[in-house]
């Protein structure tokens, strides 16, 4: 099995794809893992692919997956025959807005006090 770059896995929850039998898996750079249709919770841990029923040969690399779909951020990692996602909290785009400004405001500042 041949995972290649700009191929989309769409993550059903509670659903991994399972790798079953003697098998070569390999993972190409560039594919996505799209949560659009998940509601994850943050700092949990979700099985993307589980190859513990097989044998498979090839290469894994966590960097070749990146993330789609809105609201989602995470780190994946490879542990016991399975690619899991950790997912995280992304920030609400006005939490950005008020650190932004915060440190705006702070730089203001600091630069009127040298002057």
């Amino acid at each position: 099995m041949w995972l290649q770059s700009g191929a989309i896995l769409e993550y059903v929850e509670g659903s991994p794809l399972l790798i079953l039998g003697d098998i070569s898996l390999y993972f190409d750079n560039g594919i996505l893992v799209d949560f659009s249709n998940a509601s994850l919770t943050v700092d949990s841990d979700y099985v993307i692919i589980d190859w513990t029923g097989g044998t498979p040969t090839g290469n894994y690399n966590t960097a070749d997956f990146t993330v789609a779909g809105t609201d989602v951020a995470g780190d994946f990692r490879i542990e016991n025959s399975q690619l899991i996602f950790n997912a995280t909290a992304v920030p609400e785009p006005s939490i950005w807005f008020l650190l932004g400004a915060g440190l705006g405001a702070l730089a203001l500042t600091t630069r009127h006090r040298r002057s």
